[in-house]
Formats: C-alpha cells, structure tokens, sequence
C-alpha cells in the first residue's frame, strides 16, 4: 500500500477524501477524479461477505465529512484512499494509535468485575480526552461498574 505523507491538521476527512480521490484518478491520466463508487469497490470482502464499510457509510462520510468515525471504518478509509490510517484519524479530529496497549501479566489475575472496572476507566479517559463529557456524564447504557469507574477517574482527574 502506498501511504502518503501526513495530512496538515487543518484538513478535514471530507477534504482528505476529496484530495486522495482526485490523485488517484489522476494517476488514470484522463484527468479526472477517482469515483467514490471506484474507490469503495477496491475494499477487500468481509469472510461473511460485504465490505468493510457500506457505501452508504462511505457517501455520508463524503457528504458531511463526520468525524467520529469507528477504528474500523478508519482502517477501511485509509486502504480505499490509500493512506496511513493516522492520516484518517488526524483528519477526523481524533487520537492517532499508538500501537497495542497491553496490561502486564500480573493483570491476568483480575476478575471479571474488576476488569469491567479497567475497562470503564480506560473509556472515561478516552471520553474525557475527547471532549465528550457532558454535564451527566454517567451514561445510562454504562454498566455499574463502568459508573464506578468514571466517579473514580473524575475524582483524580477533576
């Protein structure tokens, strides 16, 4: 896969997909922009079937350039368009990977409550990170301990 440079970080997800269309049909020497429809039809096939990503979600993406995109329609834009997936994320206005993040072998030893414990942390973080706390920002679809855990990440992060 070819990976172009990193996107200015003025440029958004609409804009990058404008961009990348119109080098890859200029690539065709005819001049023109790389069809939305083109660019979607390279994604690999899902084992189930189906691609990646719909079209639809492809479109939409296009049409309003959203940004809170999921990693895996990040993963799937950056093979259509073919760039970094970084150079999606940074687009998008969020967070770029890091890599896998792995708890050390002694983690091994937590329960299944105290997991969903490290887990609602780890998500009041990204949350928190990402400008999304709200005036409530207890969810009603968190679990108990997912609450506990964003009580607790806000009384050491105020």
């Amino acid at each position: 896969m070819e990976a172009k440079s990193v996107a200015q970080s003025s440029e958004t997800l609409k804009q990058l997909l404008e961009r990348r269309l119109a080098e890859l049909g200029s690539r065709r020497g005819r001049g023109e922009k790389l069809s939305l429809r083109e660019a979607w039809l390279k994604l690999p096939e899902k084992p189930g079937g189906g691609k990646v990503i719909s079209y639809e979600t492809a479109r939409r993406i296009r049409e309003d350039g959203h940004q809170n995109i999921s990693d895996e329609t990040a993963d799937a834009i950056a093979l259509m368009l073919k760039v970094k997936v970084d150079e999606v994320l940074l687009a998008a206005g969020q967070r770029k990977r890091l890599g896998r993040f792995e708890l050390p072998k002694r983690a091994d030893r937590l329960t299944e409550r105290e997991r969903e414990l490290v887990l609602g942390v780890v998500d009041a973080i990204l949350d928190a990170a990402e400008g999304q706390r709200s005036a409530a920002p207890l969810r009603q679809t968190s679990t108990p301990m997912q609450r506990k855990a964003a009580r607790y990440t806000r009384s050491r992060h105020p």
